[in-house]
Order: structure tokens, then C-alpha cells, then sequence
């Protein structure tokens, strides 16, 4: 068999290795830290032999600091950063959903600068992705992804998807990248500062 059927074959073993393995665990507002979901992650490996591949967080602002802070910056800043040491110790990437700033929403092309609490955040992400669409998109099921990071000045690249609304399966829209009028974006230089 070729490359591509070995890749595929690997594809649906995995898939069928981890369809199942899906946990997901709801806490009360402000209840957790990422020391508690450290313990949780412990007490699923004794009981039922689980460790993650992978953790995805529903917005840092959820949770709340192990340690005490003095302020709501500083705070943000040490749940990002509990956050991404909890990735490093089970083992597994992790992502985390935010919320744009007021009236950002309006906007065509929204940046790392539109994300609610971004000064806070974006210095201890590896990598933040924007998702976003335009009316025009919706009505055509397009969503526009942009990836980039604020480290030695803006980087990143930008595509689309299909998204398929009623099992939100995504898929590379090779066409509309073609087609779809881009964005103006441009990627310059800015500091933390510039971004609070």
C-alpha cells in the first residue's frame, strides 16, 4: 500500500482507538484551578486507566487561581500560566476558548488585539487561533481561521473551512481561499502593551 493508505489506515485506528475515550467534566464557575484538574486527571488514571491526549479548556476566566493574586491581571496571567504547565505535566497539548472584547464583533477580521483579557493571555500561549465569520460567510458556511503569535513581531497565516452546521464538521475550503475576497490583515510589529 501506498504512504496515503498507511496514513489513512493510522487515521481510522486512532479514531476508533479514542472515539469513546471522550471525557468531559463540568465544574461550577470559578470552582477549579489547574491544580484541581491535575488531581481530577490523577483520579481518572487510578480509576479508569485514562490519561488525556488532549485538553481543551472552555475560557481561562472560568477557572480560578490555586494561589491568591492581587489583581485581575495578574490573576488571568497565572491561570494562563497554570494552564499551560498542566499541558506539560499530563503530557497533552492543550487548547482554550476566549471571547472577543466589546465591539470587536463587529469587526471584519478580528486580531490578537480584539481577544477579551489579551495582554493577559496571549504572552504564555503558544499559538492563539482566531475563528471567525462574516454575514456574508454564514450564509455561504465559511468560517475564516487565523493563526499567529506576537513573538518578534506578528507571524501567522490565515485559510478558510466549511462548516457542515448540523454535525459541525469542518473541512479545507481550497475554493474559498481562492475565491473569497481576503481580509485586509496586516501582520506588523506590536508589544504586549499595544495589545491591552
Amino acid at each position: 500500500p501506498s504512504s496515503v493508505d498507511n496514513f489513512k489506515e493510522y487515521i481510522a485506528d486512532f479514531v476508533r482507538q479514542h472515539m469513546s475515550r471522550l471525557i468531559i467534566k463540568e465544574f461550577p464557575t470559578k470552582s477549579v484551578s489547574a491544580k484541581t484538574l491535575l488531581a481530577h486527571a490523577g483520579l481518572l488514571k487510578r480509576r479508569k486507566s485514562f490519561d488525556p491526549d488532549f485538553i481543551a479548556f472552555d475560557y481561562h476566566a472560568l477557572l480560578k487561581p490555586s494561589v491568591t493574586q492581587a489583581s485581575k491581571h495578574t490573576e488571568m496571567q497565572f491561570i494562563t500560566q497554570e494552564c499551560r504547565g498542566l499541558t506539560y505535566l499530563l503530557g497533552a497539548p492543550g487548547c482554550s476558548v476566549a471571547q472577543l472584547n466589546r465591539g470587536s464583533h463587529k469587526q471584519e477580521s478580528p486580531g490578537l488585539n480584539s481577544v477579551s483579557g489579551s495582554w493577559d493571555m496571549i504572552s504564555d500561549e503558544d499559538w492563539p487561533v482566531n475563528i471567525w465569520q462574516t454575514d456574508i460567510d454564514r450564509e455561504q458556511n465559511i468560517l475564516r481561521y487565523i493563526g499567529e503569535k506576537a513573538r518578534d513581531g506578528a507571524k501567522g497565516y490565515s485559510d478558510f473551512w466549511t462548516i457542515d452546521y448540523d454535525t459541525l464538521k469542518l473541512t479545507e475550503n481550497e475554493q474559498a481561499s481562492r475565491d473569497v475576497p481576503q481580509v485586509d490583515r496586516e501582520m506588523t510589529s506590536f508589544t504586549f502593551e499595544e495589545l491591552h
